[in-house]
């Protein structure tokens, strides 16, 4: 049999050197995955909707003119985000009063007293409160979608040579 071999191996090392390091090292994807999850999430709640776009469930007081999860602002202020070379996240600051509550806003809770007696609120005295759940923390689709596409664009653009794997 007569055959002809190519030798793609020196063609192929700088590139896979770069792709290398570029996985090493994602912190400029990161950062802009992060930067990005962040618009969305604050974008959603001043929607009032979840990361599925499913609208929070409405409360009872009708005469309240807050918009839900807003009483001062306090939550929606603390939204922040951070990224490493391995990571990109969306949450809340967790210092103060934001920090305590936004889970339970998050994924909903029952709250029941401590003590016999009942949970004394402004509104009087209740066995338990139900919180119900107004997600506000979560990758929709399409945040995953835009994570992928960034980590995609950042890998292409270091096999094509830009050193720092940025577009």
């Amino acid at each position: 049999m007569s055959a002809a071999t190519i030798n793609l191996f020196d063609q192929l090392t700088p590139a896979l050197q770069r792709a290398i390091e570029a996985v090493g090292d994602l912190s400029t994807p990161m950062a802009e995955i992060s930067v990005d999850w962040l618009e969305a999430t604050r974008t959603r709640f001043n929607q009032q909707v979840d990361p599925m776009g499913v609208p929070w469930k409405p409360r009872r007081d009708t005469e309240n003119p807050n918009p839900l999860l807003v009483e001062r602002g306090d939550l929606r202020n603390q939204l922040d985000n951070a990224s490493g070379t391995d990571f990109a996240e969306v949450g809340v600051q967790a210092t103060g009063g934001p920090a305590i509550y936004a889970r339970v806003h998050n994924e909903g809770a029952t709250i029941r007293p401590r003590t016999a007696g009942g949970l004394r609120t402004p509104f009087g005295v209740f066995a338990q409160i139900v919180i119900p759940k107004r997600q506000f923390i979560g990758a929709s689709d399409a945040d995953q979608a835009n994570a992928v596409a960034i980590l995609t664009d950042h890998l292409k653009a270091a096999f094509n040579g830009d050193a720092g794997g940025d577009q």
